[in-house]
């Protein structure tokens, strides 16, 4: 099955869940499964050309050149889509720990693009190193890696503010605030659409490399 008729067979059957009960225990349990399982453990294939709706968009494999990077990124690629299958598929407060399995799973991409593609290392800024090292890496430079590094930036900040919900009312006196559904839906678009951006020009820049 083509990964357009799979994408269709699947948004079809949830369709014919009525309830959220019934959906937690359908999508959750028997349509997720068999999905995942289809993919034949190619997970990192079906996310990326998910992201950018391109089914052949790059053959990470031959461009990690890596068992052991190459395990790593499907296994966080595997965790977001057992948290949504499809993009489509993500509501609410699943945008959190989605984002951050994602960003886990791109960092080994950009990495191995800087690392071995450039030849080139990331410098850390202070004692230790920072996932925002590799962006800040790519915004210092021009055309397609600056776009990389932006679309990155942007979504690293939107992962961040998920987790840091403390506000101060007055000196020493503070609250936290709950984000609302609106706003993860609203922080979603956001971050998918930076998704693919970013993921789109790292595939272009990787067209003048052969591998």
């Amino acid at each position: 099955m083509k990964w357009s008729e799979s994408r269709d067979q699947f948004n079809l059957e949830l369709k014919r869940i009525d309830s959220i009960p019934d959906y937690r225990r359908v999508y959750l349990s028997t349509i997720i499964v068999e999905s995942i399982n289809q993919l034949n453990k190619k997970y990192i294939e079906h996310l990326l050309n998910d992201l950018v709706n391109d089914q052949d968009a790059l053959d990470v494999r031959l461009f990690l050149n890596d068992k052991e990077k190459y395990k790593n990124t499907n296994e966080y690629a595997l965790e977001c889509l057992e948290k949504a299958f499809f993009k489509t598929n993500i509501h609410g407060a699943k945008i959190k720990d989605w984002t951050i399995s994602a960003l886990n799973c791109f960092d080994i991409l950009l990495i191995k693009f800087i690392n071995d593609y450039k030849n080139d290392k990331i410098k850390k800024k202070g004692k230790w190193l920072k996932e925002t090292d590799v962006y800040d890496y790519l915004v210092n430079k021009k055309g397609n890696e600056y776009e990389i590094g932006i679309a990155f930036q942007n979504i690293y900040q939107l992962r961040s503010s998920f987790f840091h919900v403390q506000y101060e009312l007055k000196d020493g006196i503070r609250n936290t605030k709950k984000l609302s559904y609106n706003y993860l839906n609203d922080a979603r678009d956001i971050i998918l659409e930076q998704f693919e951006k970013g993921l789109n020009a790292l595939i272009k820049e990787m067209k003048q490399y052969d591998f």
